[in-house]
């Protein structure tokens, strides 16, 4: 099977697999101000967080789902931004947390993301001539991992430093200079 064979099986499913993607990123706002909350003992915040998310994609899904599968996926990767707003209100009622230091806090792990999906999305366009699928895939994960790995290292060092000392392939011995 050639390399436009494999592609045209699964092309389809490749925008909104990637517009999903895009959808996680306000989840880390919703997780961690729900464990906060959590550790505030604000169940009922969480509670009616959770159900904000299911009543707003249920109306999602029956407003955009009838327009298609990319205005369908958009309109659900699209929802948690808005959304986000909900537990970052709570946190800020409740524990006094400020919206601009959640936000901020996420920004160097977004610019990493970001960098490291841009300069993936320019070396398939320029490799995906010249190789096969499974080799391609595989390139551009390991250099998507270094590239991540390098920037979160660079802008997160503290971040960086706490994962090195958990993972022992990471650790320096102590007779290295």
């Amino acid at each position: 099977m050639t390399n436009e064979q494999d592609e045209a099986r699964w092309a389809g499913g490749v925008l909104p697999a990637q517009l999903m993607m895009l959808g996680i990123i306000p989840y880390v706002t919703h997780y961690a101000l729900s464990a906060a909350l959590l550790g505030m003992n604000r169940q009922s915040s969480i509670a009616i967080n959770a159900t904000a998310q299911t009543a707003t994609l249920l109306l999602v899904s029956a407003v955009f789902a009838p327009l298609g599968l990319y205005p369908a996926t958009a309109a659900i990767a699209c929802r948690p931004l808005l959304t986000a707003t909900i537990p970052v209100i709570f946190a800020r009622r409740y524990g006094g947390i400020a919206a601009k230091g959640v936000l901020l806090a996420q920004t160097p792990a977004l610019l990493a993301a970001g960098a490291t999906g841009a300069l993936l999305l320019g070396l398939r366009w320029v490799l995906a001539p010249y190789l096969g699928s499974l080799v391609l895939l595989a390139g551009l994960t390991a250099v998507g991992v270094v590239t991540y790995g390098a920037l979160v290292r660079l802008w997160l060092p503290e971040f960086a430093a706490q994962i090195a000392a958990r993972l022992p392939m990471l650790r320096r011995s102590p007779t290295a200079g």
